[in-house]
């Protein structure tokens, strides 16, 4: 039976139905996995093997999941209609979120410490605004590599005994995109612009990430134009 071509309200529901998937899978794609890595301790032995196992079990049932979407429901759809199809996988997801939820009270959940969006605008604004500043005063943006290291208290000095663990030690920032270093500043341009060296290496590694991130595009792009045309080749 042909497929007739819907409008209106049928056709308002379809699209919104594909937006909807797409947030879903998107999100979960983007959100599950490290929900799952932070359920282990990566500072011990056994944690790194349990996440390792935790990985090799998530990919393995994202392939089982992909087989049996192209086999089982791929049949429900055609004996017994698309709408079948859909309500199985729908049912599915229903399944499990309470499977989820059940294990809420066991989870090791990480607060989240602002934005990392603000984190990255504010390192960025900041290595700008203090390089034009360092241009057109004589201010000093700190160099943290050639700063001298202030004195460390003994035990000598006012009688009291300092221990190594509690003097905190200075931070460096790297060689690599060393413009952002300029984003540490002694005196910034802005005082809501103070950005800790952790936070500029933080930066650093998602920009070195860009280029990967970039690379990838044209990849995701021809394997989703291979899945099309291959359903495009049967419909004819």
């Amino acid at each position: 039976m042909p497929c007739e071509q819907v409008h209106g309200a049928q056709a308002a529901m379809s699209f919104i139905g594909l937006y909807l998937v797409a947030l879903g899978v998107g999100g979960i794609k983007g959100s599950l996995p490290p929900h799952g890595a932070e359920q282990f301790d990566e500072a011990t032995p056994r944690g790194r093997k349990q996440r390792s196992t935790f990985f090799n079990y998530f990919v393995f049932c994202l392939s089982f999941g992909g087989l049996i979407a192209v086999t089982f429901v791929v049949w429900v759809e055609d004996n017994m209609g698309w709408q079948w199809g859909f309500g199985t996988a729908t049912l599915a997801i229903f399944l499990s979120i309470p499977i989820f939820l059940a294990g809420s009270r066991f989870y090791r959940n990480k607060i989240p410490c602002g934005s990392p969006l603000t984190t990255i605008s504010r390192v960025l604004i900041a290595a700008l605004l203090n390089s034009c500043a360092s241009r057109n005063s004589t201010s000093s943006i700190a160099n943290m590599a050639s700063s001298p290291s202030p004195p460390i208290p003994t035990g000598k000095e006012g009688g009291q005994n300092t221990n190594s663990k509690d003097v905190e030690s200075i931070e460096i920032p790297s060689t690599s995109l060393t413009f952002l270093n300029r984003a540490v500043s002694d005196t910034p341009a802005c005082g809501a612009l103070k950005c800790p060296v952790q936070q500029v290496e933080e930066v650093k590694i998602v920009m070195k990430l860009l280029p990967i991130f970039a690379s990838a595009i044209m990849l995701n792009c021809c394997l989703t134009q291979l899945n099309t045309f291959s359903v495009q080749q049967a419909a004819q």
